[in-house]
């Protein structure tokens, strides 16, 4: 449904392919949710290159595969969806979100009026970042729709998810946090860095009842999570202000 990213690069004499995409939307064209399948994922971004360039995949050492950048997302909804103030609520939140800093988790200072970072930009191990995803979603669909209308196949494909008024009312009041972990989070956790591995681990632990993605999201935005208990966060509203 979605495009990937595909870039060829020689690093130290040793050419390699790099990917990168959100395996969600290449599976059901959106990820306002998804599933946690580390070989569903990979195999599909794997898939979409072989089909495209056949000739090229047949030269790579696909057993060598690394996974060198794993977005981890889980989504809480601050408001009803139906609560005709969870807009205002929401930028309301990422206002105060903002201000929350907890051990070495620093906020950016910086930010959208619906999202904010933790970690700095260039860190070798990851950040967090919390967004509204409805305006993101939103945001999305319109770019979409602008390349539907100009006759691109795959936008097609996507605005015909997208339209769909049940997805777009899930995005609704929905808080997102995004925890991304670098290849030296992951090899510091002692995670196999080798795709298949991982896959493996994964699987393993899923055997035990465990998830590991929920465990390292956890972890990662726990300092998040200690900072923001036992806090209030003051709403105001314009009738409370006049």
């Amino acid at each position: 449904h979605s495009s990937m990213a595909f870039k060829i690069l020689d690093i130290n004499g040793w050419p390699h392919i790099t990917l990168k995409a959100s395996p969600a939307k290449l599976l059901q064209g959106h990820n306002v949710f998804g599933g946690s399948s580390l070989r569903q994922g990979i195999v599909e971004m794997l898939g979409s290159l072989a089909v495209v360039f056949p000739d090229v995949y047949q030269d790579l050492e696909v057993a060598l595969t690394q996974v060198t950048n794993l977005d981890v997302t889980y989504s809480a909804r601050y408001a009803d969806i139906d609560d005709p103030n969870g807009q205002h609520l929401g930028r309301e939140l990422i206002t105060y979100l903002r201000t929350l800093s907890s051990g070495q988790l620093k906020a950016r200072g910086v930010g959208y009026e619906t999202t904010t970072y933790w970690g700095s930009a260039d860190s070798q191990l990851g950040y967090v970042k919390a967004y509204l995803k409805e305006d993101e979603f939103l945001k999305q669909f319109k770019d979409v729709k602008q390349q539907f209308k100009r006759g691109d196949a795959l936008a097609s494909r996507m605005f015909s998810v997208m339209s769909d008024e049940n997805l777009q009312r899930w995005s609704k009041n929905l808080l997102r946090l995004e925890a991304s972990f670098k290849k030296d989070w992951l090899r510091r956790a002692g995670l196999p860095l080798n795709a298949w591995h991982l896959i493996k681990y994964q699987e393993e632990q899923q055997a035990q009842g465990k998830c590991f993605l929920r465990e390292i999201w956890a972890k990662k935005c726990a300092p998040l999570f200690s900072a923001c208990e036992g806090q209030t966060m003051k709403v105001l509203e314009d009738t409370e202000i006049h």
